[in-house]
């Protein structure tokens, strides 16, 4: 079933934020993953194929934002004009606060990293 409140680039969007939160730690948990795949099976794809490509490319463009604090920034910077309404952004914010707190545990890292996305999506 497919989540009204994101368009198809929110929802790239998104998951490339809950991918990047993931990475922040060098941590990549059994539980953050199935809540990775959770939001995916809550997309529109027309196949398991097109979901499971368009969640490859999410890990590969995090991967890319996670090489440096200034590339991080950036994305979230960009995102935040993707979510173009706070109620988009404060949806976004708490599934990347699910996520993050899903594998029992908030590392230093996760905790900077949601600090500084609050602050850019001015919550």
């Amino acid at each position: 079933m497919k989540n009204p409140s994101f368009n198809e680039e929110q929802e790239q969007t998104l998951l490339d934020l809950l991918v990047l939160g993931m990475y922040v730690d060098a941590h990549l948990s059994s539980a953050e993953d199935e809540r990775i795949q959770k939001v995916l099976r809550g997309f529109d794809f027309e196949s398991d194929y097109a979901r499971q490509q368009f969640g490859d490319c999410s890990f590969t463009r995090a991967a890319r934002f996670a090489e440096s604090p200034e590339e991080m920034r950036s994305f979230v910077t960009s995102a935040a004009s993707t979510f173009k309404t706070e109620a988009l952004r404060r949806e976004a914010f708490s599934l990347l606060g699910s996520l993050l707190a899903s594998d029992g545990k908030f590392s230093k890292e996760e905790s900077t990293f949601l600090v500084m996305v609050r602050d850019i999506f001015e919550l």
